[in-house]
């Protein structure tokens, strides 16, 4: 029965061991990713941007192409259910507003693939969102084309007037995060 228990204490500590290595190594892989992904120097480089087709929530359309080369511009991919979301949101607003002087757009693009148009429509309504906000048309793919499909949200992409992706950002920002990296992408350019 000793012998038994000591096995047991034996294999028991062999599995902790391998638990303990692949939580290192996930550990290790996160923080890689994580610091190649918020940490280039070097804009992000596509070809050209697509001239995806926006839509509005009241269906008027309009393109990529509208917002592309004239101001700096942030896409914010948002879904209703998303708490996050909703902060980001308001984040975002204010920026609108205190970068309105230095060439910055927003627009936010919902992704209906979780929730119903009508729970965006009631999102949009309930923060009275002061900049443009679409849905319908290309919004996955457009999505999928700057994040290879990552599903997370809320993600954004901030792209210079000069049409260089400054950067791809998974998960919720701080204002005092999208504020460093405007200014930088307004430092890039100028």
């Amino acid at each position: 029965m000793i012998e038994f228990k000591i096995m047991y204490i034996e294999k028991y500590k062999e599995n902790i061991k391998y638990t303990l290595l692949a939580s290192a190594l996930l550990l290790v892989l996160v923080f890689a990713i994580s610091y190649y992904g918020n940490f280039r120097s070097e804009p992000y480089r596509f070809a050209t941007i697509p001239d995806f087709e926006l839509v509005t929530f009241s269906g008027e359309k309009h393109s990529m192409s509208e917002f592309l080369g004239k101001k700096h511009l942030i896409i914010n991919f948002w879904a209703a259910w998303c708490s996050f979301c909703k902060e980001e949101t308001l984040v975002l607003e204010r920026l609108k507003r205190d970068f309105y002087d230095k060439d910055l757009e927003i627009i936010g693009i919902h992704r209906p693939h979780r929730e119903s148009v009508e729970a965006g429509r009631e999102f949009i309504e309930e923060i009275d969102v002061n900049y443009p906000v679409f849905l319908g048309g290309d919004e996955e793919e457009i999505y999928n084309f700057f994040t290879l499909g990552a599903d997370i949200t809320p993600s954004s992409v901030l792209i210079t007037k000069n049409g260089d992706v400054h950067s791809i950002e998974f998960g919720w920002r701080t204002e005092e995060y999208f504020i460093e990296k405007i200014e930088e992408m307004i430092d890039v350019v100028e």
